[in-house]
């Protein structure tokens, strides 16, 4: 580590943790922390949208600025702090313009997440996610999952000629195989 924490004045604040050392995924130039238990950066989760700033990818590539971060201490955001706040408000309006793969993004963080969690917590997120979250249905269109089915040959033979809206299993496809859905 390039500090440890303790509690000698000495070590508590070194200049360089508040001072513009870290280039960010907008390519500004950043602290790495706001105070001595806050983050200002953090470690890419795959999208880089929202109120946090990243880490640049070109830091992050380079084999001594890797080593930089990890030892600044820098971390991944608490994610469903990320998902609250980062995520789900882009569903929220009527006219909502997200493309196929910030789509596929989000849902893999969400769906990452739901599979960290167990029991009445898994309930919760699931909870939260019926009124917040939209999926694209076959129609390319925004749909709340609950309004949805995934699509079934013998959905298919079910539903017959009535018009029915499913996952676009184009974009999801991935996800689906991966999770036996």
């Amino acid at each position: 580590k390039l500090w440890k924490t303790d509690t000698t004045t000495k070590n508590k604040r070194l200049p360089f943790k508040y001072a513009p050392i870290i280039l960010n995924h907008k390519n500004e130039w950043i602290a790495p922390y706001i105070d001595e238990n806050t983050y200002n950066v953090y470690l890419n989760i795959g999208t880089t949208e929202g109120e946090y700033n990243f880490v640049s990818d070109k830091i992050m590539s380079d084999k001594r600025g890797e080593r930089f971060i990890k030892e600044l201490g820098i971390k991944e955001p608490d994610k469903l702090s990320y998902i609250k706040t980062s995520i789900l408000p882009q569903y929220q309006s009527e006219d909502i313009q997200i493309d196929d793969e910030d789509c596929l993004k989000h849902f893999s963080i969400i769906f990452d997440y739901y599979k960290s969690l167990s029991g009445n917590d898994q309930q919760s997120f699931v909870e939260l996610l019926r009124t917040s979250y939209k999926l694209v249905n076959n129609n390319k269109i925004l749909k709340h999952p609950k309004d949805l089915y995934i699509y079934s040959e013998e959905l298919s033979n079910y539903f017959g000629d009535i018009a029915w809206e499913y996952v676009d299993n184009k974009i999801y496809r991935y996800a689906l195989n991966e999770y036996g859905l």
